[in-house]
């Protein structure tokens, strides 16, 4: 009877290691939870996970091995193997994530990025062939605060699972040992428009460290990206980026590839990635004060060709109004606040933009200063914020609506409304909401959610008006109300 016992508990031993999922590290064994993620790296709710890729995924490492110990075989395994299968070079419809492979092994592969946060569950790094070349480099992924220490130049081997993330092929880890240390793959040297954002050549430098000389800076866009003439854009998930204008001049200029948003992005690791020119002037130009009226009323807004973002300067706006609530512009990146000229009437109001993590609260009718850069975003007028001001006062009348028709906000008549609080009166809901949020009423003027708002459009609902600001996006003009006494009945 005790050799029976004897042989259920070692049964269950071997059971529950098979039920424990761990990435090996040199030093530690730390337990990994399943993650997956929408376009932007951000962790979505509404995704789910391969159950068999992930049954596989827990056969990766065997029971019996110790931490730090590289127990697999070798299988010869090249990155480029990987970065040249089918789905990942072709990018099909459905590529949201793709398990592609379970259980690969890659050996000998050169560490060419630290480790970074690659979106708010999952850290990343970036690795590299010894040869270097095309399609030599990948992002690898792993659960935030999983990874071991890693310099640039360690020597890996991994084990994980091959997915295609949003057309970004990425290499999961499961297993990591560092085995050594050599020098890193030479950087591809390329021209800006090899690595632009919609280049068609830019898949085979996915992953790899790449170098540009003598490239001039075109423009910073509202996310603070550097856009370099020919079209690469600069990013900082790795490294946070230096003050740069238009005008500016890379000397060299070092990075990682990376793929997101449908745009390949450059990622320097460091400062010394950024070598400027100092022969040619790189100084900020002072903030040109000026009224939301002049700006909005300007060729530079009105002349529109529906680029996708134009870096206009340096703008400062004194004493501006609040007239929303601060509300989520663009998921993990971007919030803001509609403000007004204290006047009102046509060309009055605008957007201002704020970094995600933007502390600030300013509540409907606060006096404020801002300074910023002035932005053409998809033809939108905006103001990316870096900083807002409160002066201490509040706006001491009613917050003026301007009286529209849906004749008023066709296309050809409605620049003049952009970023204005207005009314349309005596409409009805024709069209029920579509995937945004957004509903049609009389006039097919339509109303977008974007505010915290509880009522839900049905066809048929009759309103004595709706009040809102109007907005610019995928081509039209819209009505954002603020709250749900925009509504009235």
């Amino acid at each position: 009877m005790r050799l029976v016992k004897l042989a259920l508990l070692a049964l269950l031993v071997v059971l529950a290691a098979r039920c424990s999922r761990t990435v090996d590290v040199e030093d530690s064994q730390v337990p990994v939870e399943d993650t997956t993620g929408g376009e932007d790296g951000a962790v979505d709710d509404d995704v789910s996970v391969d159950e068999d890729a992930a049954t596989d995924k827990d056969k990766a490492a065997p029971d019996d091995a110790e931490p730090g110990k590289d127990t697999t075989q070798s299988t010869g395994l090249k990155v480029a193997d990987l970065q040249q299968k089918k789905e990942g070079l072709e990018c099909p419809a459905d590529s949201t994530f793709i398990n592609l492979d379970t259980g690969l092994k890659l050996d000998g592969v050169v560490v060419t990025a630290p480790v970074f946060a690659a979106s708010q569950k999952l850290d990343g790094f970036f690795v590299q062939d010894v040869g270097g070349g095309e399609y030599s480099g990948i992002k690898v992924v792993l659960d935030k605060g999983t990874a071991p220490v890693l310099k640039v130049g360690d020597v890996v081997n991994l084990v994980g699972d091959l997915k295609e993330y949003y057309c970004l092929t990425e290499f999961d880890a499961t297993n990591i040992v560092v085995t050594g240390k050599t020098e890193t793959p030479t950087a591809a040297a390329v021209q800006p428009a090899d690595v632009a954002a919609d280049a068609a050549t830019s898949e085979k430098y996915e992953g790899v460290l790449v170098k540009l000389e003598g490239v001039p800076v075109a423009e910073v866009d509202q996310y603070g990206n550097i856009v370099l003439e020919g079209g690469a854009v600069v990013n900082d998930a790795i490294t946070d980026l230096p003050k740069v204008a238009a005008g500016c001049k890379y000397e060299s200029l070092v990075g990682v590839i990376d793929y997101s948003f449908k745009q390949y992005l450059v990622l320097p690791r460091s400062l010394e990635d950024l070598v400027l020119d100092e022969s040619v002037p790189c100084e900020e130009q002072p903030p040109a004060t000026g009224s939301i009226k002049e700006m909005q009323e300007s060729d530079t807004s009105t002349v529109c060709t529906d680029q996708n973002f134009l870096n206009a300067g340096a703008v400062e706006l004194k004493g501006v109004v609040v007239m929303s609530p601060k509300y989520v512009v663009s998921k993990d990146k971007l919030r803001g606040y509609w403000v007004f000229d204290g006047v009102g009437g046509p060309w009055s109001g605008l957007l201002v933009t704020v970094p995600w993590e933007d502390t600030t609260g300013f509540q409907v009718g606060d006096i404020v200063d801002v300074t910023g850069e002035w932005m053409e975003y998809y033809c939108l007028t905006e103001v990316k914020g870096t900083a807002l001001t409160g002066t201490g006062k509040t706006f001491d009348k009613e917050i003026p609506v301007s009286d529209v028709t849906a004749a008023d906000l066709a296309k050809d008549k409605a620049e003049q409304w952009e970023g204005v609080l207005v009314r349309i009166k005596n409409v009805e809901v024709t069209e029920a909401p579509n995937n945004y949020g957004e509903f049609k009423v009389t006039g097919d003027v339509m109303v977008q959610k974007k505010f915290d708002l509880t009522y839900e459009a049905k066809v048929g609902d009759k309103f004595a008006a709706i009040v809102g600001v109007v907005t610019y996006d995928y081509g039209n003009f819209k009505i954002l109300p603020r709250s749900d006494s925009d509504f009235v009945q």
